[in-house]
């Protein structure tokens, strides 16, 4: 799991206004490629791989900062940066789908938003600091 303190999320060419936090959890699929000569022992091997990521941020709605994402929702363009002086994101999803959308009401105007999902087809990462 990989999180961020001065971090942002892009989505198109759109910063997320009143991001707090983001993670991504990658996993990969974990094939059986025990065989004969293996003797016994396991010989799994890496399948597909999955990002997993959860993005929370809070929205002022009594300037009208909330935007809805809801269950289901394509997000072209999904970038993820460590930090907002990065020029390279961490995490660069040119598709990604939204499988979760939670609402929570906070005081003083604020709305927190927290959207889990996946990566739809390939994605790529760069390591910190880079370009």
């Amino acid at each position: 799991m990989i999180s961020g303190k001065y971090i942002t999320a892009v989505i198109g060419s759109r910063q997320v206004i009143g991001l707090q936090k983001w993670t991504c959890r990658e996993t990969v699929d974990k094939l059986d490629g025990q065989t004969a000569q293996h003797l016994g022992f396991s010989a799994n091997e890496p399948g597909s791989t999955l990002a997993e990521v959860t993005i929370e941020f809070a929205q002022d709605i009594a300037v009208g900062e909330y935007v809805a994402v809801q269950k289901g929702t394509i997000i072209s363009n999904l970038k993820l940066y460590r930090s907002q002086f990065d020029n390279l994101p961490a995490f660069a999803f040119p598709t990604f789908t939204v499988f979760e959308s939670e609402n929570m009401g906070e005081i003083k105007g604020k709305l927190t938003l927290r959207i889990s999902g996946e990566n739809y087809g390939p994605y790529a990462t760069a390591t910190p600091g880079s370009g």
